[in-house]
């Protein structure tokens, strides 16, 4: 498949993006599944520009402003997008547009300036002048790195494209230079972690597995906690028989740091309230030696039934399920009970996840996280009468903002007398978390600068006797 054609695919996905209402990750997904001409090299190019694009939107958009030339103007974005990547990336990673061009084209000589030249003659971009705009964005994008080293916010927003009302909330917690490291972070594509599950295997035989048979990725023990692997590269777990046996799972370390920190023990009777699609309940599992009982529930009946399917591969038995309906009276499962802990990963802005979904950045608004945070305040006091006494309750979510975050927590433990702060350290200590926590701490933010993973809060409380 020619230039011209992989970025037509990309205009296309572009286009049904923005009529989407859909998240964009879910519609690329579709349209790839649903255009089986395009092969697994093919495949992996467009993604991996069109993804490029949505991280590096807003400066893609100035730096198109910038050239003066007649050219269709989403033609001009990823003509753009693939100038800037190459400033970004001079190390030649396998990553890199001109390494994913080359093993479509071998004519393109592993230049993928020849191949624009080749294929868009009718738009007249010949080399000169495409060396001359990538002359153009260097420039610009070192003014703009001097602007940032001067402490200018709106160039740094433009910089790593975000939005000045996305600065704004987190300068009201973070220094300027923990916010540029914060977007220099979300900028990057994240890595691969994946968790062990030790029902049925142990970190030693999963990783000896995975190191024989995936030289394409590289393989290493996490550093942050234990029974987690890191992958660099792109292997194809996916479609290794450890996966399909359930001997791992998908989960970032500091999504697994959250379950942790709950601390489940054999026998007791956890609630995992807004559990999603299961990730973390099927690790609570683990650590419980698949022995008590879980009760998952959410609002979204998509997203549960993914857990049971999930807990089966994985040789766990002791999840229980039930969607919850916003508003109904009726009668329910789950609150018929009391249990020993809860945890609440409540919905949030996923401001923390960036990496993974940069398309959330441009999402945001005022107005959307004065109703997150409204909703979370109220789900954190729902749930949390259904806790015994001496019981933990671990309220969690996959932001970065303090609003949603240490505010909630604050407002929750000032409002309920009955609740205690409960320290974080001990439960650090015995897991082997290696964040670092002041002693008697009872919240943490994990942020993606200082531990490269995606940013999450969690805050622990304990009920009073």
């Amino acid at each position: 498949m020619k230039l011209h054609e992989l970025i037509a695919h990309c205009i296309t996905i572009d286009d049904a993006v923005s009529l989407s209402l859909k998240p964009a990750d879910s519609t690329i997904s579709e349209y790839l599944k649903q255009n089986k001409s395009i092969g697994s090299k093919e495949r992996k190019f467009v993604m991996e520009l069109t993804f490029f694009g949505i991280r590096n939107q807003i400066l893609i958009n100035h730096l198109s402003q910038c050239i003066n030339y007649n050219l269709h103007t989403q033609t001009k974005f990823f003509v753009v997008a693939i100038l800037l990547q190459s400033v970004y990336d001079d190390s030649g990673s396998d990553l890199s547009f001109d390494k994913l061009y080359y093993a479509i084209d071998k004519s393109s000589e592993n230049n993928i300036i020849q191949s624009f030249q080749k294929y868009f003659s009718k738009d007249a971009l010949t080399t000169e002048l495409l060396n001359n705009w990538k002359l153009a964005i260097i420039n610009r994008v070192r003014e703009l790195n001097d602007k940032i080293a001067n402490m200018c916010s709106d160039s740094l927003c433009l910089r790593y494209s975000f939005t000045k009302p996305f600065y704004d909330l987190l300068n009201t917690r973070y220094s300027y230079e923990e916010i540029t490291q914060m977007f220099i972070a979300l900028s990057k594509p994240a890595d691969i972690s994946i968790r062990v599950n030790t029902v049925n295997t142990n970190i030693d035989k999963l990783f000896d597995s995975l190191s024989t048979n995936y030289a394409d990725g590289i393989i290493a023990k996490s550093k942050l906690i234990p029974n987690s692997l890191n992958v660099s590269g792109r292997a194809n777990l996916l479609q290794s028989k450890e996966f399909q046996n359930g001997r791992f799972d998908f989960q970032d370390e500091g999504s697994q740091i959250i379950s942790l920190i709950l601390d489940p023990q054999e026998g007791e009777t956890i609630l995992d309230a807004c559990a999603g699609a299961g990730g973390k309940t099927v690790h609570i599992a683990n650590l419980m030696n698949n022995k008590g009982t879980i009760v998952a529930t959410d609002t979204g009946q998509k997203r549960l039934n993914e857990i049971l399917p999930r807990a089966k591969k994985a040789g766990i038995k002791i999840i229980e399920t039930e969607l919850i309906r916003l508003g109904s009276r009726t009668q329910t499962k789950y609150n018929q009970k009391k249990y020993d802990r809860i945890l609440i990963d409540a919905p949030c802005s996923g401001s923390g996840t960036i990496r993974r979904a940069p398309f959330l950045k441009y999402n945001f608004s005022n107005d959307k996280l004065n109703e997150l945070t409204r909703r979370q305040a109220g789900i954190l006091q729902h749930y949390s009468k259904y806790l015994k006494p001496g019981g933990i309750l671990v309220y969690a979510t996959c932001s970065v903002f303090p609003q949603e975050n240490s505010d909630i927590a604050q407002a929750f433990l000032a409002a309920n007398e009955n609740f205690e702060p409960c320290p974080l350290q001990g439960t650090l200590d015995k897991h082997n978390i290696a964040v670092s926590c002041n002693t008697n701490s009872s919240d943490l933010t994990i942020v993606p600068h200082t531990y490269n993973t995606d940013g999450f809060y969690v805050a622990k409380f304990r009920k009073k006797l």
